[in-house]
């Protein structure tokens, strides 16, 4: 619980929701149209697992779904073939279709917004969830939430892409395009 004492020193008061850094939410109309987003992240990397901690999670009051991957899963790469390290270091493993389903068996992902962080290019994830929401007959334009990349920060941590910067940009613009066909603007 925070106290007045919390923020004596802060310019966050200074700023209203929707504008500025966002802290105060993305509405500006706050929270009096809906209620506050309750996320947290799952620490699990398996599918089947991950299922469950979220079905859990859903069922105690959470109400949106903070996917964290593993290294591999956010290089696009199969975790039979990525190197063992990679392979549920930082988050769920994803590689196939399989893993999706086994993922979100039982969530309803037009209930909930999704957050996915993944990596620096977002290309595998999306294709990955595509074909999860087509086997599933789910309308992507109900989805809410992002999948999210960034090639500037895996260059600022690791100090090189693991694809040429071309590539990273086609993918880029290839998500964009996507996102502006199969889902709500």
């Amino acid at each position: 619980i925070y106290t007045n004492a919390d923020i004596k020193n802060s310019n966050l008061t200074d700023s209203l929701p929707g504008t500025d850094s966002f802290v105060r939410g993305f509405d500006s109309s706050g929270y009096h149209s809906r209620t506050w987003d309750v996320n947290q992240e799952i620490l699990e990397e398996d599918a089947s697992e991950f299922n469950s901690a979220i079905l859990e999670a859903l069922k105690n009051g959470q109400n949106c779904v903070n996917v964290l991957l593993d290294t591999a899963t956010k290089l696009g790469l199969d975790a039979d073939y990525a190197e063992t390290a990679q392979v549920g270091d930082n988050g769920l493993s994803i590689s196939a279709i399989n893993s999706m389903k086994r993922a979100f068996n039982e969530v309803d992902l037009t209930a909930i917004p999704i957050y996915v962080d993944a990596g620096f290019n977002s290309v595998p994830f999306l294709s990955l969830l595509n074909a999860h929401l087509e086997a599933n007959n789910i309308d992507s334009s109900k989805l809410e939430g992002a999948v999210s990349a960034d090639p500037i920060a895996h260059l600022a941590i690791y100090g090189e892409l693991p694809v040429n910067q071309k590539f990273v940009f086609d993918m880029m613009k290839n998500s964009i395009d996507w996102t502006h066909k199969n889902t709500p603007q």
